[in-house]
């Protein structure tokens, strides 16, 4: 049986600014005040469902080890100052709802297995600095633009949206040049006696 008092320590390992290899470490251990007792909590942390930590000054890059918290539903990490990418882990937490991570400077592509998060109800990534396509997925697609907004190097529209938008635009074209056709021959018709 192990030592109640003992805590298990994960490395995450980072880059800093200059290309050194950084390793940091979190105690797999939380002080959580609740109506106003203090719990220390170091078995359960992984059945934490809701989690906020907004406005917190947190820097530093969400640690890959976050998809070890399966049971999440809601996860609000806004106003912070975390840097660096999400991480690809994120699509692990299938059962999350709201995800909440504006306001920070997170940094690269929107990681493909965001399109596995079928439950997503509220998504906020505005104000970072995301880059590259938005992961294609009905999901995704579903939310408004200002949930991506002032992330100035995020596209949008997936391919199969941009062929849709282009084919509808063609389809028109094609109606209307028609129309005009159409139109045309009703009056060269009318000025050579055919029609009446």
């Amino acid at each position: 049986m192990a030592d109640r008092n003992s805590t298990k320590t994960v490395d995450h390992f980072a880059n800093d600014m200059k290309g050194n290899l950084m390793i940091l470490q979190y105690i797999d251990r939380a002080l959580v005040l609740w109506k106003g007792q203090n719990h220390v909590l170091d078995k359960n942390l992984g059945l934490f469902r809701i989690i906020d930590l907004s406005s917190n000054k947190i820097g530093g890059e969400i640690p890959r080890e976050i998809s070890s918290l399966s049971q999440i539903n809601q996860l609000n990490l806004s106003n912070n100052k975390l840097i660096g990418a999400i991480p690809e882990e994120i699509g692990y937490l299938k059962t999350m709802e709201p995800l909440d991570l504006s306001h920070n400077q997170l940094s690269g592509r929107l990681p493909a297995s965001m399109a596995d998060l079928n439950f997503l109800s509220i998504m906020n990534l505005s104000y970072n600095n995301l880059s590259g396509r938005i992961p294609s997925s009905p999901q995704l697609q579903g939310f408004n633009a200002s949930s991506f907004s002032n992330n100035l190097a995020l596209c949008g529209l997936p391919c199969w949206m941009l062929l849709f938008i282009l084919f509808s635009r063609v389809l028109f074209l094609v109606v209307l040049v028609f129309r005009i056709c159409s139109s045309l021959l009703h009056k060269s018709c009318k000025v050579f006696g055919y029609v009446s």
